[in-house]
Parts: C-alpha cells; sequence; structure tokens
C-alpha cells in the first residue's frame, strides 16, 4: 500500500514542478560583443572582443569572425577587431560568423566618435621697467659774524653786528616710475602633437577618450511552475569578479525537493551550464560571489531547476 502512495506523491510533485514548461535543449545560436563602448575620441584604438554560442548553448572557441563598420571613412578595423577613430561622428560596429547549419549570425553596436579638444590658455606675463629715484639736496651754508667787543675804562662801547644767516632751500627731484606690461599668449593642444594626434589605448581604459558601457545587468526572476518565485537580481561586475545579488522583493517556495540556481545559455536546461548554488535561502535579499573566470556575457540567464525531477521551476533573463 505504501509504494503506490509514494508513486504517486512523486507523480504529483513532478507535475507541479514541470506545470507546462517541457525540456528543449535547443537555442537561438548567439553572437555576442562582450566589450561594448558608448563613445570613443577620435584617434584613439580599441580592441573588440565577440564570443558565439551555438545551438545548445555551448561556446564556440576561436570561432571565424568578420568585423566591419560604418562609415568606413570613420574607422578602420583589423580582422582581429582592432578599430581606430578617424573621424567624429555615429557608427555602426558588425561582427558577423556561420552557425552550424551554415545560417548567418550578426551583432551589431552603435557608438559615437567624439572630436579632438583643443584648449587654448592665454597667459598674461607683465615685465616691469622701474626708473630709480634720484634725490638732490641741497643744504644751507650758515655765515656768522661775532661780535667785537672794545671796552674802555670810561666809556663802554658794545658794537654788536648782525647775524646774517642764508639758508638755501632744500631743492628735491624725484623721478617718474614708469611700468609696461606685455601680453603673451601660450596655445596648448591636449593631443599629442608629436605622433599628430594619434594615440593608442587598446583596451587599456585609463583614458578619458574612451567611454566603457557600464558592466552590470538587472531584471526580474519569474516562477515558471505552480510554486512561488519572484524578485529582482543585479549581475555586476566589480573589477575582478562577478557579484550575482537578488533584493528584498525575493519570494521562492520552501517545498521544492532540492532546488538549484544555474548560470546558462539555455533557458530550459542546465546542461553546459554553472551551477551556482543549492537554494537555502527563500525570502529576502542575499547574494553569491561568482569566479573570476566568469566573464558578464559568458551566461544569458539565470535557471532555477529541480534537481530530483530534472524540470524548470523558474528563469530570469541577463540580457536581450
Amino acid at each position: 500500500m505504501k509504494r503506490p502512495l509514494i508513486i504517486w506523491t512523486c507523480c504529483l510533485l513532478f507535475l507541479a514542478c514541470i506545470g507546462e514548461d517541457f525540456v528543449d535543449d535547443y537555442v537561438d545560436p548567439n553572437l555576442r560583443i562582450t566589450n561594448a563602448i558608448i563613445s570613443i575620441r577620435e584617434g584613439l584604438s580599441y580592441q573588440f572582443e565577440a564570443q558565439f554560442f551555438d545551438e545548445s548553448g555551448r561556446k564556440v572557441d576561436q570561432p571565424s569572425l568578420e568585423w566591419s563598420a560604418v562609415p568606413p571613412s570613420a574607422v578602420e578595423i583589423q580582422p582581429d577587431g582592432t578599430l581606430k577613430a578617424l573621424k567624429a561622428g555615429n557608427v555602426m560596429l558588425s561582427v558577423k560568423t556561420v552557425g552550424l547549419q551554415g545560417n548567418p549570425i550578426e551583432a551589431t553596436l552603435s557608438f559615437t566618435i567624439s572630436p579632438k579638444v583643443v584648449t587654448e590658455i592665454s597667459t598674461e606675463t607683465t615685465d616691469t621697467t622701474t626708473s630709480t629715484t634720484d634725490t638732490s639736496t641741497s643744504t644751507s651754508d650758515t655765515s656768522t659774524a661775532t661780535t667785537d667787543t672794545t671796552t674802555s675804562t670810561s666809556d663802554t662801547a658794545t658794537s654788536t653786528s648782525d647775524t646774517s644767516t642764508a639758508t638755501s632751500d632744500s631743492s628735491t627731484s624725484t623721478s617718474d616710475t614708469t611700468s609696461s606690461t606685455t601680453d603673451t599668449t601660450t596655445s596648448t593642444n591636449t593631443d599629442n602633437e608629436d605622433n599628430n594626434g594619434d594615440e593608442d589605448n587598446t583596451n587599456g581604459g585609463t583614458d578619458d577618450g574612451i567611454v566603457v558601457a557600464p558592466q552590470f545587468f538587472e531584471g526580474q526572476i519569474r516562477t515558471t511552475s505552480s510554486y512561488a518565485l519572484e524578485g529582482n537580481f543585479r549581475l555586476e561586475h566589480n573589477g575582478t569578479q562577478l557579484i550575482l545579488s537578488i533584493d528584498d522583493s525575493y519570494r521562492a517556495s520552501s517545498s521544492l525537493p532540492m532546488l538549484y540556481l544555474y548560470l546558462t545559455n539555455n533557458p530550459n536546461s542546465p546542461e553546459d551550464g554553472y551551477e551556482v548554488s543549492l537554494v537555502t535561502v527563500f525570502s529576502g535579499a542575499h547574494s553569491y560571489t561568482l569566479p573570476a573566470s566568469i566573464g558578464l556575457m559568458d551566461y544569458k540567464y539565470l535557471l532555477y531547476w529541480c534537481r530530483p525531477f530534472r524540470v524548470k521551476v523558474g528563469d530570469a533573463q541577463i540580457f536581450d
């Protein structure tokens, strides 16, 4: 009696997990430009990279790629994807390859070439010429006549001379001080004129003339079964590795046996995907730190997978 009951319970769990979904291993082949930019300045160089994923979601090593851009007069592009910006304007970059069935597959990217910035700085230099003041002072000569006194016994006569003092006027002459100012204009060019304004910065990321696209994706987790599963996520590269963050809106049913989270290129199967973790958090914010070997655009989907019954419970699309 117990055996039929166990079988029946397992069948109910299987139907509950799978809902209306069926496992499908086919996905559309996908070509991705993995290091997109928003803008680049005239004269700078940048090497683009692309990855190709086949009809099963597997990454193809060293695919044959053909790069091009329009208008062709605005850029020079090499077979390895290295682009040099020649002329300011809008550019459409394209990379193509061939799928397993011989069908052409293409990825495109729009960005802007910004003009060189030339700044002129006016500098004022002042030369001052000063004439030294010469002061001439004439000092008075003073002449004093002193009285001769003659004294007799009977009559005393005193004759006093008048004292005459002649004082000259002091005369002072002071020269004027003259200042002359000379304006000097200096022209400064922010580009390196020694190489005619051409600068190489191949994926350096340190030059202000290249604006790289944001290194994160955000989206929503959704259920594809009768079990509760919802929430918002953010997949971000912090410079060394990927961080998958799930916010406070996250809710998941705790009644599923062994629910796993995967990164995958096939929304219907974890095959060739990366196993993130057994799900142990069923409510609220939490995060996962992923290996540095995983790139931001290596996987296109989050997949919640019921491992005992090999069925999909929910998913989320990371990027288009």
